[in-house]
């Protein structure tokens, strides 16, 4: 509904009556929320929000000194700030705002783990990308049938804001593959993932991928010829790639809250590259472009659930062309 031009009224009718929703108060589904535009960080043994000028980190409270504690090489925040995912080396861990942290998937080779909008923790294996698991917020592991059984390898997995797709970078043998499936629930809880649908990708090291808003998602790649390439496709419309330079990888500081900051600080060479396609989502944010949301836009939330092609073969629309370089969210 987000995505109608202005002016447009929409009716709803059951049984060729027409149906007056009236005023949903509190219960009003919140139609691209606002995303943080500080960078999420964990530096010299803080983790929080990065000040504008880069010198300070202001903790989340409940959260931050219990992230710090686990050692985490990724970390990943949910939309609403009160959950956070962390991977360290006893394996991936939920850490909720007035409880201690919890051990959730100690299997080894986990991949940064996701976080969506129920507080449900997707965590899965690089190397077995088949098996997919969710936790719920009592700490109850579900497995989700996954859509991609000829993959070999996962990269990234990153859930929508509204909790009703998701994106996999995927590899076959040399092949990479970046995928967009619908997530079908059955009370909040994910039960299964719904036919996938096929993104455009170039060759190269697949590192990382992201939602940036509603209707565009990006992928971070490292190019045969050592260069860092973002390349951003808005779902059902074009695509655009983003060179990352070598004064980037050098001197940009922004972070992502689907990676640990740690490493982009240390150097690592593609963490400037990760953390500018993070800045982008805010930036798109900040700018006032419609539906700017750093790990995944969307809508109203879905609460039941979700048919396989819903929501994942937007119609084409203008590209917004944004400066971005990091991954989640």
């Amino acid at each position: 509904m987000s995505s109608l031009p202005t002016g447009i009224t929409v009716t709803i009718s059951i049984n060729q009556n027409s149906q007056d929703l009236g005023d949903l108060g509190a219960n009003a589904p919140i139609v691209n929320p606002r995303v943080d535009a500080r960078a999420l960080v964990l530096r010299q043994g803080a983790f929080g929000f990065l000040s504008a000028a880069g010198k300070t980190v202001t903790p989340i409270p409940g959260l931050s000194d219990q992230v710090v504690a686990l050692g985490p090489t990724a970390v990943t925040l949910s939309p609403g700030q009160t959950v956070a995912a962390a991977r360290a080396a006893t394996g991936v861990s939920a850490v909720r705002v007035g409880e201690v942290a919890k051990l959730l998937d100690p299997r080894p080779g986990l991949i940064a783990p996701a976080v969506d909008n129920f507080g449900y923790v997707w965590s899965v294996p690089a190397n077995r990308p088949g098996e997919l698991f969710v936790y719920s917020p009592n700490g109850d592991a579900t497995a989700v049938p996954t859509s991609w059984p000829e993959a070999s390898g996962i990269v990234a997995l990153r859930v929508s804001r509204d909790g009703t797709r998701l994106i996999a970078l995927l590899t076959s043998g040399t092949e990479t593959r970046f995928v967009i499936v619908a997530i079908k629930r059955d009370k909040f809880v994910p039960v299964a993932l719904g036919e996938e649908v096929q993104l455009q990708t170039v060759p190269g090291t697949p590192l990382d991928a992201t939602w940036i808003d509603e209707l565009t998602v990006a992928y971070l790649v490292a190019l045969p010829t050592g260069e860092d390439r973002i390349v951003t496709q808005q779902l059902g419309g074009v695509r655009l790639e983003h060179r990352v330079s070598a004064r980037e990888r050098v001197h940009h500081g922004e972070q992502h809250p689907a990676r640990c900051a740690r490493t982009r600080y240390n150097g690592q060479p593609d963490g400037a590259a990760r953390s500018r396609l993070a800045g982008a989502h805010r930036r798109r944010d900040t700018r006032g472009h419609p539906a700017g949301n750093r790990r995944v836009a969307e809508g109203p939330s879905s609460t039941g659930p979700t048919t396989d092609r819903a929501r994942t073969g937007a119609r084409p629309r203008p590209r917004d062309r944004g400066r971005g370089t990091s991954l989640a969210a």
